[in-house]
């Protein structure tokens, strides 16, 4: 109990937009205070979108990323004028583990850790959030999706399908590191593979 019974925490997960750095989705942690009531959305994502060259350091990762933390309206709002997809997951987490999701949250809220680095796979908007959730869990997502998964191209290439100029863009851009064998947490890089990952824990 305490005042981790307050909170209700969801994974918001969001389709793809018609620009390039929105094609591959997005994920946010939602944080809804029952007592005020308050609901704080959690964006480990946020980048300058006048930078120059951003198409070329977008491809190659070398955006400069920061955690923004923005009303639900305020995120419904973009969704709506980007005629973009919601979907909403609350998570059945304990007492405890809401506690400790809650800590790191006000950790990562601190002006001197909101700068992010980014990496295309394994530091981006959704592996943090993932990241987060499995420390708050001890564990649970990394224990239960350790099969075999491919590889980060064959899911890059299957997430970009419908995309052939971003397929031969990132083709040109990814190095052989990206062909090693990967497992299903590892998949969960991408917004609509962690949030089937949620649904099956």
């Amino acid at each position: 109990g305490g005042s981790s019974a307050r909170y209700d925490v969801s994974v918001l997960t969001i389709g793809p937009g018609d620009s390039l750095f929105t094609k591959f989705g997005h994920t946010a942690i939602l944080l809804s205070d029952r007592q005020y009531p308050i609901q704080k959305v959690y964006n480990f994502g946020e980048f300058d979108t006048a930078q120059d060259g951003l198409t070329r350091r977008f491809l190659l990762g070398k955006i400069p990323y920061w955690l923004s933390v923005t009303s639900y309206d305020s995120l419904l709002q973009g969704i709506r004028r980007g005629n973009r997809s919601l979907w909403v997951q609350t998570l059945d987490l304990t007492p405890g583990e809401v506690t400790k999701l809650l800590a790191a949250l006000q950790k990562a809220e601190r002006p001197e850790n909101r700068m992010l680095g980014y990496d295309h796979y394994n530091a981006n908007c959704c592996t943090r959030v993932r990241d987060l959730i499995d420390d708050a869990t001890g564990g649970l997502l990394r224990h239960t999706h350790v099969a075999p998964a491919g590889s980060f191209r064959d899911w890059t290439m299957t997430s970009t399908r419908a995309y052939p100029w971003l397929q031969f863009a990132l083709h040109l851009v990814l190095g052989p590191v990206v062909d090693g064998p990967i497992s299903a947490y590892d998949a969960q890089y991408l917004p609509e593979q962690f949030s089937k990952a949620i649904d099956e824990t």
